[in-house]
Formats: C-alpha cells, sequence, structure tokens
C-alpha cells in the first residue's frame, strides 16, 4: 500500500510531495497509531522513486516491467528496520526527521533504493 500510494502521488505531485506524506503518515503513527515505522517509509520512498521513473521514462520503465520484475526489484531489503516505534521511543532514537540519527536512517534506506536493479534497468533502457 505505502509503495502504490506515494508511486501514484509521484507521478502526479512529484517524489518530494509523496516523500513528504510519507513522513507525515509515519510522524502521526508514532503519535497516535501503530507507531512509526521505517519499513513503511522505506517502501513509500521507493514508490515515490518508481513513481518519479514512470513520469520521467515512462516507455523506458514500461519496456522493463514487460520484461518481468520480482519484488525485490522494486523493493529495499527492509527485515532490519526499526519498526512500530511510539513517539517517545522515536524522539530518543532520533530526535526529529533532522536530526544526524534520523538523516542516517534515511541514508541507509537511500542506499539500498538506489542500489535496485530496477532503476538501473530503466536508466539503461532509455539509453537504447
Amino acid at each position: 500500500q505505502h509503495f502504490v500510494l506515494a508511486a501514484l502521488i509521484a507521478l502526479d505531485g512529484g517524489e518530494e510531495l509523496a516523500d513528504g506524506l510519507s513522513l507525515a503518515k509515519e510522524l502521526d503513527d508514532a503519535r497516535f497509531g501503530s507507531g512509526f515505522s521505517f519499513t513503511d517509509l522505506a517502501a513509500g520512498r521507493a514508490g515515490a522513486r518508481f513513481g518519479h521513473l514512470a513520469a520521467g521514462s515512462p516507455l523506458a520503465l514500461q519496456q522493463v516491467l514487460a520484461q518481468g520484475v520480482a519484488a525485490q526489484d522494486l523493493l529495499p531489503e527492509v527485515r532490519d528496520l526499526p519498526e512500530f516505534l511510539p513517539w517517545r521511543e522515536f524522539q530518543r532514537r532520533y530526535g526529529d526527521p533532522g536530526s544526524a540519527a534520523y538523516r542516517q536512517q534515511m541514508a541507509r534506506i537511500e542506499a539500498r533504493i538506489a542500489s535496485l536493479p530496477l532503476a538501473a534497468r530503466a536508466a539503461a533502457q532509455a539509453q537504447r
């Protein structure tokens, strides 16, 4: 759900909007819901990247998808990411989304997304 919604938002409103809404949802979950989930945030970030690819190189992405993709082509590894963090625990570990600890966690997620095969395959297809 997080991947698909972020992809649709990024396709229409841009990657930055999709990322911002994903973060806002997780912060709300930390305060009032199931807790902050870096797993959900990673899925949203991957979806936003997918939506960005779809908007920027739709034909290349379509050709790559027609060749077949697996879940691991679209989503980063998330098994070790913190989940279900209530607001106080999120603040204890990360402070806020501007903190160094939070930025480090997001950099790890971003590196995982950057290493996904889909983006490289779409870029190669676009150059053909």
